[in-house]
């Protein structure tokens, strides 16, 4: 990712048309070398069902993450590939992550945590990979409620 690039995510129905939920989490994995870098948080969709991110925003939250662990967060941002994955966790991983952060890193709780994601209401999501290109790149993400 490159200095002045955002991406914004839009929820939408199977037909393409906008699902305005508000407090779903999504994630963006960045690669490197096409191996995996990091790992971020979006902010949770607005009630119109859309959430954006800027390349200040995740340099912001990498050189957070590395006052903690320096080590796993010493890669610029702009050494990692074009090529992303947004996606949309589960309940289960949801879970599955507040247990880490519970158990290895207490200090720095996600404000996700405190108001927890609707993303269990969801039928599972498939992540999109999306190559960046330009300052904006626009990525919709096909949701449904479970059968």
């Amino acid at each position: 990712m490159q200095p002045g690039q955002k991406i914004e995510v839009q929820l939408v129905d199977a037909a393409g048309r906008r699902v305005r939920l508000g407090n779903v989490l999504a994630n963006i994995t960045l690669y490197a070398g096409g191996h995996l870098c990091y790992a971020f948080d979006f902010r949770p969709t607005a009630s119109g069902g859309n959430a954006d991110v800027d390349f200040i925003e995740l340099d912001t939250q990498r050189k957070e993450n590395g006052l903690y662990s320096l080590m796993d967060y010493n890669t610029p941002l702009t050494a990692c590939d074009p090529v992303v994955e947004i996606s949309v966790p589960g309940e289960a991983q949801l879970r599955k992550r507040q247990q880490g952060i519970e158990e290895w890193n207490s200090r720095t709780i996600p404000a996700w945590l405190l108001k927890w994601p609707v993303n269990g209401c969801l039928a599972p999501v498939q992540p999109k990979r999306v190559t960046l290109e330009g300052s904006l790149t626009h990525v919709d993400i096909v949701v449904s409620l479970p059968i």
